[in-house]
Formats: structure tokens, sequence, C-alpha cells
């Protein structure tokens, strides 16, 4: 079982505002150039990614479950998202 305090979103780390900056400008030339034009300075690189993922098996009446796959298919979502982002709202709008 969980205590609450778990429950609970970590702080984000700090941005600086030179860090925002350095991502304007950033972004900025890369809206005027083209990855292209650099090609020949690039090399390939391996990396590693290990995604922290869950997942929760929850039974559902299946009329239920055939509305919440309409409603993402409206939205043009898989029923993943549109799951996520429905809880994430309502978890956000239940903590106000």
């Amino acid at each position: 079982m969980q205590k609450s305090d778990d429950c609970m979103r970590k702080p984000r780390a700090k941005v600086t505002r030179a860090e925002v900056a350095f991502a304007r400008r950033e972004g900025k030339y890369w809206d005027d150039h083209s990855l292209a034009e650099a090609w020949t300075q690039t090399r390939a690189v391996e990396m590693g990614v290990e995604l922290q993922v869950s997942t929760l098996l929850i039974h559902l009446e299946p009329r239920l479950a055939a509305r919440l796959e309409c409603a993402a298919r409206k939205k043009r979502l898989s029923l993943e998202t549109w799951l996520n982002r429905a809880v994430e709202r309502e978890l956000a709008h239940s903590s106000s």
C-alpha cells in the first residue's frame, strides 16, 4: 500500500534563464536551417534509453470500453493516450 506522500508529484528541476535563452537561439537556428546543410559534419553514435513504464490492468464493462474506444478514435488518438490524458485532466481537476 502506498503512502499518500508517494502520490505527490516531485518538483521539477529549475531551468536557468541562460538555458532558456540557449534553447530559444537553438530553436530559431533550426527554424531557418536544415540538418542536410551540416550532414557531413555528423557522426553515428550509440545510445541507450531506459523507459520507466508501468502497466495497470483494469477490467471495464464492454459498453464502457466501446464508448472509450469511440471517443479516442474521434480524437485520432490511441486508447492509451486518450485515457492517460483524461485521467490527468480528472486528477488535476480533483486536486484543485
